[in-house]
């Protein structure tokens, strides 16, 4: 079995418990759990807000260096973009953006660039899910 074949596969389970786009499962894309414990420390009613804020401004460079580091092949710089993304998807309760970075952080690791055009997109569409349900999260808080 090829590396993108491999990495795809490790990344299945985790792509095949997603409902398909407009199913209304823009609300799984974060854990409950993290965002109740970020409103309850939320005096001002702002805090969400501005983690939306800065995880939209940040994660658009992260996709940008995804996309030049596959092309160039560029292992190290895709491994390191990815850990970084994943650290600050899990601190937004982003589970499935977290492990989908995991995946490019691991196949950064391997050097191997051809699993991560594999993972691009399924990254992609969950960072699409991710700013709608920090979208979502940060209307009911205001």
């Amino acid at each position: 079995m090829d590396q993108a074949t491999l990495a795809v596969a490790r990344a299945a389970p985790f792509l095949m418990s997603q409902a398909a786009p407009g199913t209304g499962a823009e609300h799984d894309a974060l854990n409950a759990a993290v965002i109740d414990g970020l409103r309850s420390h939320d005096d001002s009613g702002s805090l969400l807000g501005e983690f939306l804020e800065a995880f939209v401004e940040d994660v658009g460079s992260y996709l940008d260096v995804f996309r030049t580091a596959v092309a160039r092949e560029d292992a190290p710089t895709l491994r390191r973009t990815a850990q970084r993304l994943k650290v600050s998807a899990r601190h937004l309760g982003a589970s499935g953006l977290a492990a989908l970075c995991g995946e490019l952080e691991s196949v950064g690791a391997d050097g191997a660039p051809v699993p991560a055009r594999a993972l691009l997109a399924p990254v992609e569409e969950e960072v699409a899910r991710v700013s709608g349900a920090l979208r979502a999260a940060s209307r009911r808080a205001a």
